[in-house]
């Protein structure tokens, strides 16, 4: 993937990691404000490797897009969580 694509699909990537992180989070019931960072970070490796395993490009560039995309969506995925469990 080139770098010009990465770019371009970071905001796509961002919602997809959002959407990502509140499917994971309604599995989990209760869901806790805890287990968002976990996660997300899981998430983020779990795509490293199938982009990895579908030769979408260089482990680096990789890493940093699923990291930079997951970060951002972090903090709007924990919002949706409820105080005391309820998400």
């Amino acid at each position: 993937m080139s770098l010009w694509l990465m770019l371009a699909l970071l905001p796509v990537g961002a919602l997809y990691a959002f959407a990502t992180g509140r499917l994971a989070l309604s599995a989990l019931r209760p869901a806790r404000i805890e287990a968002v960072p976990v996660i997300m970070a899981l998430s983020a490796i779990a795509h490293l490797i199938a982009s990895r395993l579908l030769g979408l490009g260089p482990v680096l560039a990789l890493l940093a897009f699923w990291s930079f995309t997951h970060l951002v969506a972090l903090p709007f995925v924990a919002r949706g969580v409820r105080p005391g469990g309820a998400g």
